[in-house]
């Protein structure tokens, strides 16, 4: 039996004595907000029996992997006020050496395979021995000789975690009070299916957000917002989740948020409310377009990719001939109409895309298609300059024609002194090529640059 069932099997789930507690709100008051980096913000509506005068409060139903930094309690009547007087976290406990630890200088009994042994636990060795003082002196017992732990009556058990208020209230009886904090453990990702026509000139796009929850907590009917951008989180290093099998669950309805900007991110915020099991992967909905211009476009560069040429699909996200609706980042699968069936082309990584920027996804390599660069001649001309000459060619075993970008990257100073093709300057970097290779023919463009270093 692990540590942890051996707790809850001695002395129940909770003992929390006199404590009052509080109680979940009805459906639409507990809100969810998940951000792309392993945060969220939690606000819920709880209801609170209050004594007159000063008492204390505990609100359950917490994330394991909540900042207790981050607490936030609201109480909502204006007519009976509540001020709070202190937050105490407790964390839950997750075995037996943990409680012992926290029995650090009171009377314990443990009974051993030898006996009962009775005192004042002094201190922990680690995970394994305990020592107490007897009337006899030090004992250290062995951990795996223990067979049962007699606690003193007044010792409160957790086993999940609490924040504990102590509060001063003028009335007695319920009151509703809001509670917000920061846990990790929930993080989203989107994810995108994209779909080609069969003349590559159309595509359909369906993007969803997987949710993973391994907070440590269920939320049930949660109303939830997805927040897409990198917020700015101050240098903590988080704990890393333990290892457990995940449920992976479809979004019942077919739904897509409603988007809007806040600050400098974008929020999706879910009409239908959501329930994210602890240890679940959720897919939701998250955006959709149909028809959407695109074109097919073969790109050489000999520098990055030796001789194979790329085939990337391009499109402008606007609303003319686009999705025209902010991409948070994610994985895009491409595939291609066939028939009557899908084939996948490829894969490839879509950055944070707003309105009105032009996106374009590497589907993979062409197989007819293939490049050839050479260093031609290479002449020093002067102390920290020199002449390079270029010949690219390009294969070309199509039945029909293609049309190739040939990208060229130069460094330091340069000049291009003589070209057998038109060429465009993109960067201080890079210069453009885009030539038109017959179908079952080659094609050779050559340059010569004069660099100074």
């Amino acid at each position: 039996m692990s540590s942890r069932a051996w707790i809850l099997r001695l002395l129940g789930v909770f003992a929390l004595g006199c404590l009052a507690r509080t109680s979940l709100g009805r459906e639409g008051s507990l809100y969810l907000t998940v951000y792309g980096n392993d945060l969220a913000v939690v606000r819920e509506r709880r209801e609170v029996l209050l004594a007159r005068g000063i008492s204390r409060v505990v609100f359950g139903q917490l994330p394991v992997r909540v900042d207790p930094s981050s607490f936030r309690v609201r109480f909502l009547s204006e007519a009976a006020p509540v001020k709070v007087l202190e937050y105490a976290y407790r964390p839950p406990i997750g075995g037996r050496e943990e409680l012992l630890a926290q029995l650090v200088g009171r009377p314990v009994q443990i009974v051993t395979e030898e006996g009962v042994i009775s005192g004042t636990l002094r201190a922990m060795l680690g995970a394994e021995p305990v020592i107490l003082n007897q009337d006899q002196g030090i004992t250290i017992v062995s951990a795996s000789t223990i067979r049962r732990v007699i606690l003193p009556s007044d010792v409160e058990l957790v086993s999940e975690p609490g924040l504990v208020l102590e509060i001063e209230s003028e009335s007695q009886g319920r009151q509703a009070c809001e509670l917000q904090y920061l846990t990790s453990g929930l993080s989203w990702e989107a994810y995108y299916t994209l779909v080609l026509n069969e003349a590559e000139t159309q595509l359909d796009l369906e993007g969803c957000a997987k949710l993973e929850n391994h907070s440590g907590r269920k939320y049930e009917n949660a109303c939830l917002s997805l927040v897409a951008g990198q917020i700015h989180v101050a240098g903590k290093e988080t704990p890393r989740p333990l290892f457990r099998v995940a449920e992976t669950a479809m979004a019942a309805a077919p739904e897509a948020p409603e988007e809007r900007s806040v600050f400098e991110y974008h929020v999706y915020e879910f009409s239908r409310p959501v329930t994210l099991e602890d240890g679940q992967i959720k897919d939701v909905p998250l955006v959709s377009a149909s028809r959407a211009g695109c074109k097919k476009h073969y790109v050489y560069d000999g520098q990055r990719d030796g001789s194979q040429v790329r085939v990337q699909i391009r499109f402008r996200n606007d609303k003319p001939s686009g999705p025209g609706q902010p991409l948070p980042a994610g994985t895009v699968r491409i595939y291609k109409q066939d028939r009557d069936r899908l084939r996948l082309v490829g894969e490839d990584r879509l950055g944070h895309t707003p309105v009105g920027a032009d996106v374009q996804l590497t589907a993979g390599y062409a197989f007819d298609i293939e490049g050839k660069r050479t260093l031609v001649e290479s002449r020093q001309m002067a102390p920290g300059a020199r002449e390079e000459s270029y010949r690219i060619e390009l294969s070309n075993r199509k039945d029909q024609a293609v049309q190739v970008e040939i990208h060229e990257h130069l460094w330091g100073d340069w000049e291009i002194r003589h070209s057998t093709e038109p060429f465009v300057k993109k960067s201080a970097t890079e210069i453009q090529f885009v030539v038109d290779v017959a179908p079952r023919s080659s094609k050779s463009v050559e340059y010569r640059a004069l660099i100074r270093q």
